[in-house]
Parts: C-alpha cells; sequence; structure tokens
C-alpha cells in the first residue's frame, strides 16, 4: 500500500472519529463560519506575505501536507520551506466548502492539476488547518466513465480494507470510525448501496484522481455493480446447467 493511500485511511478515520465524538448540537451559528472563513482568508494572506509567525498560529500542531506523490510534510517542515508551501497552494478553483456542526471545515478543490481536500478544526486556539491532500488528476480523462467491469477471482478476497488496516486505533472514538470504515469497504466489496447510503454523511464524497464522487452517484454505482454481479452469477449457473446435459 503506497504512503499516500496509508496516510488517506489514517486521515479519513482520523476525521471520522473526529465527527463520531461531536455531541449532537445544531449547525454551526454564522459566526463560526465567519470565523473559518476569516482563517482560511487569513492563512491565504500570510504565505503570500511569507510571515512565517502567522502562518504557524494558523497550522495545528499535529499539522500534515500530504503531497500528490505521497510525500508528507510536518507543519515543522512546512515553516522550514514556506515559499514552497505557498506556491503549492495557489491558483485554487472549484472550492467547495462544507461545515460540520462548526467543529470541522471541509474544503475540496483543485489547484495545479491537482485535486485537494483541506481539513480545517476549531481549537482552543480558533481555526487552524490540520491536514492538507493533494491528489493528481491525470492528463487523459475519458469523457464518459466506464461502466463498472464485472468482478473477477481477484475480488473474492479482500482482506485490505474490508478486514484489516495498517493503523491502530488510539481511542473508541477511532475504533469506531474504523468499524464504520470496514463496513463501507464490505459495502462496497459486495455491493449492497442501501447499507451504504445509510452509514454515510450526506455531505459524503470520494475523492479519485479523476474526479469527485458525490453520495449519490456512489449509491448509483454500487447498484449497477450489483447488477453486474447478479448477471454473472446468473450466467454461471445458466452454463453449469447446460454443462450437466452435455
Amino acid at each position: 500500500m503506497s504512503r499516500l493511500f496509508r496516510h488517506a485511511l489514517a486521515t479519513g478515520i482520523l476525521f471520522g472519529a473526529s465527527l463520531i465524538a461531536l455531541p449532537n448540537t445544531p449547525l454551526a451559528a454564522a459566526d463560526d463560519v465567519s470565523a473559518f472563513r476569516q482563517a482560511d482568508h487569513s492563512l491565504a494572506e500570510a504565505l503570500a506575505n511569507g510571515d512565517k509567525k502567522a502562518v504557524a498560529g494558523l497550522l495545528d500542531e499535529g499539522f500534515q501536507c500530504v503531497e500528490a506523490n505521497g510525500r508528507i510534510h510536518t507543519k515543522a517542515q512546512v515553516l522550514d520551506d514556506l515559499a514552497q508551501f505557498a506556491a503549492d497552494n495557489e491558483g485554487t478553483m472549484d472550492v467547495r466548502t462544507v461545515d460540520f456542526l462548526g467543529q470541522v471545515e471541509r474544503v475540496l478543490g483543485i489547484h495545479h492539476n491537482q485535486r485537494f481536500a483541506h481539513l480545517w478544526v476549531k481549537n482552543p486556539a480558533g481555526w487552524q488547518a490540520f491536514v492538507y491532500l493533494n491528489i493528481p488528476i491525470p492528463a487523459e480523462r475519458p469523457e464518459i466513465m466506464a461502466p463498472p467491469p464485472p468482478p473477477t477471482d481477484a475480488d473474492k478476497v479482500c482482506e485490505n480494507p474490508c478486514k484489516t488496516l495498517p493503523y491502530k486505533p488510539e481511542n473508541a472514538a477511532e475504533e469506531g470510525a474504523m468499524a464504520a470504515w470496514f463496513r463501507l469497504k464490505n459495502d462496497e466489496w459486495h455491493p449492497n448501496p442501501e447499507d451504504w447510503a445509510a452509514h454515510t454523511d450526506v455531505y459524503h464524497e470520494t475523492l479519485t484522481p479523476r474526479t469527485d464522487v458525490p453520495k449519490l452517484q456512489h449509491v448509483e454505482e454500487l447498484a449497477e455493480q450489483r447488477k453486474a454481479l447478479r448477471r454473472v452469477r446468473r450466467l454461471r449457473r445458466f452454463l453449469r446447467v447446460i454443462h450437466a446435459h452435455v
């Protein structure tokens, strides 16, 4: 498993754990969203000005930046090469932000022919960036995505990520997030669009090199995969019957 995928898994689990741990509170107040937007703007401004002190104050102590090639940078490393970090985060387009109960903000977009996902968390010190994740976009992309192929013999086994992961949960929230992850991966392995949909947030998006897949599209793809699987099973039963009478 690549370093990028390992980190993406860990990030997903930690992100899920942060949401599971949140209390049942109303949606974020307008001032929470406004404070996040100001922090995001302040970080962009500090990067443009090369203000290392200001940037440091807007990054969580556990901040990590993951390049498209899988290379991981800590907060200290980012601050040591601030000019490169600033250049890497210029020219953002198609930016979409989703708030989760005023505690976590998810920012998706495109820059430098890469998709990016940024997670911000509300700490005692205020809003701080937690993870910057970049995903390369292929140079050639089909106009229309091909339908999912039928399952192969290799699909009969799914140890990682359906049953195990190279990540050890550190608390009950992370254990719950990992259990949810396994459930979703199994719902994708043996296509179960109804159960998958019931255990994903309305704002769920799957980030791939080719596109961002919103929840409804993912559910539709799982339904198509299940149809393909059933067709293959019917064909195999038919062939067994024919073979038995030959």
